[in-house]
């Protein structure tokens, strides 16, 4: 469950929780910074599990489509960002109350919006702004879109340069 709530519904705490699941969340960053590199994503450095700001973290755009191609090839992930709507069931509260289960819906609204959408991710940080990295496939073709300092968040921005790469 920790998996679809990071990856449809920007849930920071899943990642500070997986991160300590991890033994802890320094080893997850230097795992997190060695795959980056392994991936020729020399511009993006990770101080934070969550990759909410910190100072000294940077991306690209151009690393974020680097990591969002790798991403997509490992199936459970293609499978969390492409679905919609997960269930999460129930549990039992500190107190032995019992919880209801509930519903994560993905906050990609490409996916809701357009032909052929994937997937993949999108965010918010005070100092990137609006972030996206969508993909897409039409007719044996996929692409990935990556947008950082997008002034509204809009899936539509991405959405046309999408129709723009399968035209062309």
């Amino acid at each position: 469950p920790r998996r679809r709530g990071l990856l449809r519904a920007s849930g920071d705490d899943a990642a500070y929780a997986l991160a300590r699941a991890n033994k802890r969340a320094s080893v997850t960053l230097d795992e997190m910074n060695a795959t980056a590199a392994k991936l020729g994503a020399f511009d993006t450095i990770a101080k934070d599990p969550s990759c909410l700001d910190k100072v000294g973290e940077t991306s690209s755009a151009y690393d974020l489509a680097l990591i969002g191609r790798a991403a997509m090839k490992l199936p459970d992930f293609r499978t969390y960002v492409s679905t919609k709507t997960a269930s999460v069931p129930g549990g039992r509260s500190s107190d032995g109350t019992m919880l209801p289960g509930f519903t994560i819906n993905n906050h990609n609204r490409l996916l809701y919006n357009y032909d052929g959408a994937i997937g993949i991710k999108n965010g918010y940080t005070i100092a990137a702004k609006q972030t996206f990295i969508g993909a897409a496939t039409r007719g044996g073709k996929t692409y990935i879109v990556t947008e950082l300092a997008s002034p509204n968040g809009s899936w539509r921005p991405t959405a046309a340069l999408l129709d723009w790469a399968f035209a062309h």
